[in-house]
């Protein structure tokens, strides 16, 4: 009995631990587009068409509209974090509304955005960003590192083995 105790207390305190995503940055947009069918395409054909992109913070600069952010397109997990182990598709603008402190946005950490995509500037997409998340990271040196402990690199199924990642 005690034992049960113990297995329900420790699934509740998981439970209310599993991860600080939110809603809208971890549910995959309808009919998501990756960044290489806007490009190919072209993006006036997508505009206002909303996705869910994220990758690696080339640069970050005050906009009359906010903040603007250069990123490296990284594919996504399920849940939205950026993989650095499989190529990127290219470069993307974000436009962000929200007058966020620019000095926690470092160039090299890792970040999540859902948004609309908006026009095309200097031959990249850019969105209109609705959300963001910044992933676990640390500062040193004034560089950021994010965390990147979920994208080991496969080596086989079983007990020596790492499974696999499926992007979405």
């Amino acid at each position: 009995m005690l034992l049960k105790s113990i297995m329900i207390v420790c699934f509740m305190l998981l439970a209310a631990c599993s991860g600080p995503v939110s809603k809208t940055i971890h549910d995959v947009p309808e009919n998501n587009l990756e960044l290489r069918q806007v490009r190919y395409a072209g993006v006036e054909q997508y505009v206002s068409h909303p996705v869910r992109w994220g990758g690696k913070i080339v640069s970050v600069q005050s906009h009359s509209q906010g903040l603007l952010f250069e990123i490296k397109q990284l594919p996504l997990t399920g849940y939205g974090f950026p993989l650095q182990n499989i190529s990127s598709q290219g470069h993307f603008k974000v436009v962000l509304a929200e007058q966020s402190d620019i000095e926690q946005y470092k160039e090299g950490l890792l970040v999540t955005f859902t948004g609309t995509i908006e026009k095309q500037e200097d031959n990249l997409p850019v969105l209109n960003g609705e959300s963001v998340f910044l992933w676990p990271h640390k500062v040193i040196n004034g560089k950021g590192y994010s965390y990147t402990g979920a994208e080991s690199k496969f080596r086989g199924y079983g007990i020596q083995g790492s499974g696999h990642y499926k992007v979405y």
